[in-house]
């Protein structure tokens, strides 16, 4: 009586489930603000900085071409 449809019902919900599972396994496997913000010429100057690669002229130097250049915006 009732019961003709419920396979179809259950299909649909089954396969909904699986389709956002599988989106949301591939759609969000990297924080990519994070990565991007590895490789930028900023960071990597604040890190030689930090760990005394460079010294704090050397560092306001190398920052202020990056300034020019559009890559860091002035604080």
């Amino acid at each position: 009586m009732y019961y003709e449809n419920y396979h179809l019902g259950i299909n649909i919900i089954w396969w909904a489930l699986w389709a956002i599972l599988l989106i949301w396994i591939l759609g969000i496997p990297y924080n990519t603000s994070r990565r991007h913000k590895r490789h930028t010429a900023s960071y990597i100057l604040q890190k030689r900085y930090v760990s005394g690669d460079i010294t704090k002229s050397e560092y306001y130097d190398k920052q202020k071409i990056l300034i020019e250049d559009g890559e860091l915006k002035k604080t």
